[in-house]
């Protein structure tokens, strides 16, 4: 439906066009009020703002004229200093002369009263006249100045800039040399040889191979077993060690290792049980022959302990030291290990049974090699003693049993420790 009151419409609006609702009271009050407000606020920080730059303004000239006192201070006590310099030098020169010149008129003086006295009675003769010393003494002039003076420039502040100045320095005549001694850690002995000696902390562990041209003669889950069954333990080593320097910077090093190899143990499985045929076969090191097959599951294996190995080891290696402070070096060291197992005890698995077995000293080889690599930090305590801290990593590189078993263990350790080294002169 179309609208046909457009004209009515037009007059509504014409009408409410200009009208306003009125405001209500205070409004006006309030906003000038506010304005008020914020007028006073910005005269505040502006004053606040040229208040602490005067304040700025007066401290920086009141230090800069208190500069300038200072500067003139020293600039007239060097004035009044070379003054004073040149005055002893005249003075100096001035009776050096008088000196002479009186020295010249006694002598003459001393000549003509010997003549006059020379008929007379010799007891009216001064004293002076009969020894022939002149009669008057002179005192003899102080030395000069061991400094001479010379004009030195520098620059020196003033309240709002830099100014040069001109004033007498005194210059000595002979240089002098000082001779600072040498740093405490590069001031060594001369002899070539050292005795050190430490302790260790560290973690060892085992680990399992199987020998490849004897794998029949092992359970099949043999290494899963040990390897879920072993963990690494804590032990405790001791070094003694003597060392040839071969220059400053690298030494020979041999001597004398003590170290444990603890393993903490917790077996809990029952496994297959291994077939073996006993006619017609070889056994291998340990007596047992080869696994021809597995029926049924054997006995649970629970137990819960630790073994220990023993070894001696004469270490044969270089170290070297690099100088990072006066005080301090870094010595890192390379050895390789030539060990015998001193005891064993403990238990272990049997690798073709699965069952627990006393570890057994034949079955470890009579010389075992590793190799070890450590670095340490040292502190200079005096001229011959160093004391540090050292890390290291030791691996066996033959196997721990003896050639041709069907087991290839090997042993690893991270150790940290103490050492002190003496140098003898």
């Amino acid at each position: 439906m179309k609208n046909e009151n457009n004209h009515t419409d037009k007059q509504l609006q014409g009408l409410f066009q200009s009208f306003e609702p009125p405001l209500p009271k205070g409004v006006w009050d309030g906003i000038a009020d506010k304005l008020d407000q914020n007028r006073r606020r910005r005269l505040v920080l502006w004053y606040s703002v040229a208040a602490v730059f005067i304040a700025v303004g007066i401290i920086a000239v009141c230090l800069g004229l208190s500069d300038s006192q200072k500067i003139k201070s020293v600039a007239k006590h060097n004035i009044e200093k070379t003054d004073s310099l040149k005055h002893n030098q005249k003075e100096t020169s001035k009776s050096s002369a008088e000196h002479g010149e009186q020295q010249a008129l006694n002598n003459n003086n001393g000549g003509k009263l010997h003549a006059r006295y020379a008929e007379g009675n010799s007891a009216d003769m001064p004293a002076e006249a009969i020894s022939g010393e002149p009669t008057v003494k002179c005192v003899e002039p102080p030395p000069p100045p061991s400094a001479e003076a010379t004009e030195s420039s520098f620059l020196l502040p003033e309240p709002f800039g830099l100014r040069k100045l001109t004033a007498p320095v005194e210059v000595a005549k002979a240089p002098v040399w000082l001779s600072l001694p040498r740093p405490a850690a590069f001031n060594m002995p001369d002899g070539r040889w050292m005795i050190s000696a430490g302790i260790i902390q560290q973690q060892s562990g085992n680990e399992y191979a199987v020998n490849p041209n004897f794998s029949r003669y092992v359970h099949k889950n043999y290494l899963n077993r040990m390897k879920e069954g072993e963990q690494a333990m804590g032990s405790i080593g001791l070094s003694v060690q003597l060392g040839y320097r071969l220059n400053k910077r690298y030494a020979l090093m041999g001597g004398l290792n003590y170290r444990q190899m603890n393993t903490k143990q917790q077996f809990n499985f029952s496994d297959e049980v291994p077939v073996t045929l006993m006619p017609g076969n070889t056994p291998d090191k340990f007596g047992n022959y080869p696994i021809i097959g597995y029926f049924g599951s054997t006995g649970n294996v629970s137990y819960s302990g630790f073994q220990r190995n023993s070894l001696i080891e004469v270490p044969l290696g270089i170290m070297a030291d690099f100088p990072v402070t006066p005080h301090w070096s870094v010595k890192p060291a390379v050895f390789i290990n030539t060990g015998f197992v001193s005891g064993v005890s403990g238990f272990t698995l049997d690798y073709q049974q699965l069952l627990l077995t006393s570890q057994r000293l034949d079955w470890y080889r009579k010389v075992q090699m590793s190799a070890a690599f450590s670095m340490g930090a040292f502190r200079h305590i005096s001229r011959n003693v160093e004391w540090g801290a050292t890390l290291s990593g030791t691996r066996m590189i033959t196997p721990a049993y003896v050639p041709d078993a069907s087991v290839r263990p090997r042993n690893h350790a991270l150790s940290v420790g103490t050492q002190i080294i003496w140098r003898i002169d």
